[in-house]
């Protein structure tokens, strides 16, 4: 039986493939799921080096997931302004006095 750890570290595209990882692949894009799979893969590296314990390929796979969902949370949402609605929906007129429509004649015409 082999007893090298680094033997027990499967290949980015094969933890790419499995659906766990795959699912996230629409989401973030291929490259940077692999490159989220790569620094997991990394860090197991580092940590075998470190205790020279075999690494658990679902661990290895949770993380590689959480990294995935750490990286979709941070990035752009789809969300609904809802700031100015009564102004441009026109249900509630505001009234602006006089100076500040001078104001902005004089900017927009300056």
């Amino acid at each position: 039986m082999d007893n090298d750890p680094y033997r027990g570290i499967p290949q980015v595209e094969r933890i790419l493939e499995d659906p766990r990882i795959a699912r996230w692949c629409p989401v973030l894009s291929r490259p940077l799921v692999s490159r989220l799979v790569s620094q997991e893969l990394a860090a197991v590296r580092d940590g075998i080096r470190e205790t020279r314990a075999r690494p658990e390929e679902k661990a290895l796979y949770a993380a590689a997931s959480d990294a995935c969902a750490r990286a979709a949370s941070r990035g752009v949402r789809k969300v609904i302004n809802g700031t100015g609605i009564i102004l441009h929906t026109n249900l509630g007129r505001a009234p602006l006095p006089p100076a500040v429509w001078d104001s902005a004649a004089a900017v927009n015409t300056g």
